[in-house]
């Protein structure tokens, strides 16, 4: 019988050619004789356990208005009219602090500004309001501004401010200074006690748990 080696080198083609197949062996930890959950104990003296006395309270820094919001006053229309300008309304952060003006109008063109200052009045800044869009209701406007408070701002210190309005035809600058007392805003230290769930949340996770 004649030897055929092409026919030979095709049989050992087709067999390395084909997929090895290899067994898996799973094994489950309670079939081994082991448990399925871990469990590890602690003692009381592996925990860090924060004290009372380690949640100490936090000062921080508030503005405090040192007036009433004029929108507020009974007076406040009559006040406007007779100034033609008037700081209505208020709101202070830690870093800022917005406001409205209501100015009449007797011109087209108007500028608005706040004067303000940090040291008294040893330097000051101006900064110019916004109008407020449709905002004009036949007789008065309204102008909006943003201060913004330094960082370096401490207990004790104040920041006092005025509105000015100025028109060009006719030529008039109006002020509205508080009836000459400036609108003062002070700087007062406020003590934060830590949030107590802090603690309650040791006492959930360790119900024995008492400091």
């Amino acid at each position: 019988m004649e030897y055929n080696k092409d026919s030979h080198k095709t049989i050992l083609k087709k067999q390395k050619s084909l997929p090895l197949t290899k067994s898996k062996n799973v094994h489950f930890a309670d079939v081994c004789g082991l448990s399925l959950v871990s469990v590890h104990k602690i003692s009381m003296d592996d925990l860090t356990v924060p004290s009372n006395s380690d949640l100490k309270n936090e000062i921080t820094k508030e503005l405090i208005l040192a007036f009433a919001q004029p929108i507020a006053l009974g007076n406040f229309v009559e006040r406007l009219k007779r100034l033609s300008v008037s700081l209505e309304n208020v709101l202070v952060s830690n870093c800022a602090i917005m406001g409205t003006i209501k100015v009449r109008n007797i011109a087209y063109e108007k500028n608005v500004f706040v004067r303000c200052t940090f040291d008294s009045w040893k330097t000051f800044e101006d900064s110019n309001g916004s109008y407020v869009p449709l905002s004009y209701d036949g007789n008065y406007d309204r102008f909006s501004f943003a201060l913004t408070v330094p960082s370096t701002i401490k207990h004790g210190d104040k920041v006092e401010f005025a509105i000015c309005y100025k028109t060009v035809s006719p030529d008039n600058e109006l002020w509205d200074n508080n009836d000459g007392k400036n609108y003062v805003i002070e700087c007062k230290e406020k003590c934060m006690a830590r949030n107590p769930s802090y603690s309650l949340l040791w006492n959930h996770v360790i119900p024995n748990y008492r400091r």
